[in-house]
């Protein structure tokens, strides 16, 4: 499967879990740690800091923040979209 066919799944599963993560008791950074824990062991996610701003890599796509893994997860989300976007297919 090519990665801009996993992305509309990934998109739908990361927004479920950061929505759940407000829901619990969890901090929003906490749980995203626990969300990029998951992508990395199960779906081959790659995570980094580098130049002050974390780096998160999933199914060809960055995204990028200097605040923390909460943030680095809702570029990541902002990223694939306009990749479907810019391939036809959002």
């Amino acid at each position: 499967m090519k990665s801009i066919d996993r992305l509309p799944g990934l998109i739908t599963e990361i927004e479920s879990d950061l929505a759940m993560g407000e829901e619990s008791n969890l901090a929003s950074g906490e749980a995203a740690e626990i969300i990029v824990s998951r992508l990395k062991r199960d779906e081959g996610a790659a995570e980094s800091f580098a130049g002050g701003a974390y780096v998160f890599r999933l199914a060809g796509v960055a995204g990028s923040c200097t605040a923390g893994c909460d943030g680095m997860l809702r570029s990541w989300l902002r990223a694939a979209r306009r990749k479907l976007e810019k391939a036809g297919r959002s």
